[in-house]
């Protein structure tokens, strides 16, 4: 992704450009179904044009090394994946086994799936999100980046200055207070477990994009701060 003219990066770094890549690294750490692969390989194209605007970020690179290798997708890169997800997510392995949820990841006293998931919950509902990934716990990573995706959409969708400032220090909040906290953790955890594995890759991902959209909301929200004041 290379272009000829300099981006300003606060302009630039659209809600759509972070929802589409937050959607994307979602479900990227669902289980590999095959044709939900095939439609995001279909999509990578589309993906690449709105996620445009992050070029000049730090998760621009990521993003990029990320959407080529889905390019390069075999039948056999599937089934690694279907094998790699059973070993690091759902086999318990001593060996292998990397819990995909932030209340592993966090290690702190009292911080537990079950009050990690219902405060996470309730979080969800207070923005307004009613479903969230079928099946997953609330702090699963896939569940924590649709929220984020979906916060971005909120975002894009708000008339009024007030409002979109309100999804953005939302996103902002829950971002510091989420996925910042244990991606790195997380992606640590799966290059130690499985060092070779596209999972890897995905995390660190993740944890750019995460941490890129944060910096740019600190800056965007430090201007509003001064010109409010």
């Amino acid at each position: 992704m290379s272009h000829a003219e300099p981006v300003d990066l606060a302009a630039s770094a659209t809600p759509a450009a972070f929802h589409a890549a937050y959607r994307v690294l979602s479900t990227l750490f669902l289980s590999p179904d095959a044709e939900r692969l095939a439609t995001v390989v279909t999509a990578v194209p589309e993906l690449r044009t709105i996620v445009w605007p992050l070029s000049n970020l730090a998760c621009g690179a990521p993003l990029d090394r990320t959407f080529a290798r889905l390019e390069r997708l075999e039948d056999a890169d599937v089934e690694r994946l279907g094998a790699d997800h059973a070993a690091l997510f759902l086999s318990g392995s001593r060996d292998h086994a990397v819990q995909p949820y932030e209340s592993w990841h966090v290690g702190v006293d009292g911080y537990e799936q079950p009050s990690v998931s219902a405060a996470l919950s309730s979080r969800y509902r207070e923005a307004g999100l009613t479903v969230g990934l079928p099946g997953e716990l609330p702090d699963h990573v896939a569940v924590e980046l649709e929220f984020c995706a979906y916060l971005c959409h909120q975002e894009g969708d708000a008339g009024e200055e007030e409002a979109r400032r309100r999804w953005q220090r939302e996103r902002r909040a829950f971002l510091v207070e989420h996925p910042l906290r244990w991606l790195t953790a997380f992606e640590t955890a799966l290059a130690t477990s499985m060092a070779d594995s596209l999972y890897v890759e995905f995390a660190r991902t993740a944890r750019a994009v995460a941490a890129d959209d944060g910096m740019l909301l600190d800056i965007v929200l430090s201007d509003g701060a001064g010109e409010d004041g």
